[in-house]
């Protein structure tokens, strides 16, 4: 009878040799060797301790779950402090989901990149593949920094599914239709959206701070690029109408509720589908309006926020296509 033979039962049926396991599911413990050794309660740290006691060097039995599972609790959440937005932690999740699912039973190292590139050919949903197998290398160069492999990336080099660029644009009927039946909550999100060029995510985030010597400031969330605005003409209009609104309760946001709460991305996103009916369009597609709607390049290009003009003319330009004259 071999060792193995003669090894009891325990409640982790994926431990490697004379590793133990005392507690309860949810609650466990870790052992090395007859005299039991401790290596903690964290299942992949204390493969990693096994390791040291047994060879000297990492095993094969570190699973692809138990990395992601300790990613997710020291990655996105550190202690009490968030160290990425709720919306990216949201998309994490959604994409950990996915990824779980296929790698459920697969040891780390054990992923190589043909498995990528399969999961990237079944999935169904194409660009939500990008996205998870983008969230998969990030694990991974976490996982090689954390010490819990050493080999090579294997989504390094590998070509994603091919995506194209969202190219909707929203006339001014149609915004003014979605417009007329929202609420004022949301009607002060698409002004304020519309005149600044900038994302739903970044005009929630506006302030009475951030208004200052006749300006507005708006930091683009994604570039960490200041912009100043003039407050004149139709934006100081949508200003004074909201600073002089009646609440519940004085606040210091600009887009804030009936409470005089600061409003989230999902409830307003909640509160542009309720108006929005069967309109095709997206809140996000106003920043694509504001910028193709502007003449001027340069103006366009430095109220949205971007670093070169080749952007806006190669992205956003391309939305509403060149005016030109018929065949006289």
């Amino acid at each position: 009878m071999t060792p193995e033979m003669g090894r009891r039962k325990t409640l982790h049926p994926d431990l490697p040799p004379r590793m133990t396991a005392r507690g309860k599911p949810g609650n466990l413990r870790y052992y090395y060797g007859q005299h039991k050794k401790p290596l903690g309660a964290d299942f992949v740290e204390a493969c990693r301790q096994w390791a040291i006691f047994e060879k000297g060097h990492l095993p094969n039995s570190v699973r692809y779950v138990d990395v992601a599972d300790r990613w997710e609790r020291e990655a996105i959440h550190k202690g009490r402090r968030r160290t990425r937005s709720p919306k990216t932690q949201r998309e994490f999740r959604a994409s950990l989901k996915h990824l779980r699912k296929a790698f459920h039973g697969a040891m780390l190292d054990q992923i190589t990149p043909r498995h990528v590139k399969q999961y990237l050919n079944r999935r169904s949903a194409k660009i939500s593949a990008n996205r998870e197998i983008a969230v998969l290398s990030i694990i991974w160069n976490w996982a090689r920094g954390e010490g819990l492999t050493a080999g090579a990336n294997p989504c390094a080099g590998i070509d994603k599914n091919p995506e194209s660029g969202r190219t909707r644009y929203v006339s001014d009927a149609e915004f003014h239709e979605v417009y007329g039946r929202g609420d004022y909550v949301l009607q002060d999100a698409m002004d304020l959206l519309l005149e600044t060029s900038h994302s739903p995510s970044d005009i929630l985030r506006l302030t009475k701070k951030d208004l200052a010597d006749g300006t507005l400031w708006v930091l683009r969330g994604k570039t960490s690029k200041k912009v100043r605005f003039r407050v004149t003409g139709r934006l100081k209009a949508v200003l004074e109408r909201i600073l002089a609104r009646p609440r519940a309760v004085s606040t210091i946001y600009l887009i804030a509720d009936e409470r005089g709460q600061p409003v989230t991305l999902d409830n307003l996103e909640k509160r542009f589908a309720k108006a929005r009916g069967k309109a095709d369009w997206q809140l996000r597609d106003i920043r694509a309006k504001a910028v193709t709607d502007e003449p001027d390049l340069r103006t366009a290009s430095q109220r949205a926020g971007h670093a070169d003009e080749k952007i806006t003319a190669e992205v956003y330009r391309r939305i509403k296509g060149d005016l030109v004259s018929p065949l006289n």
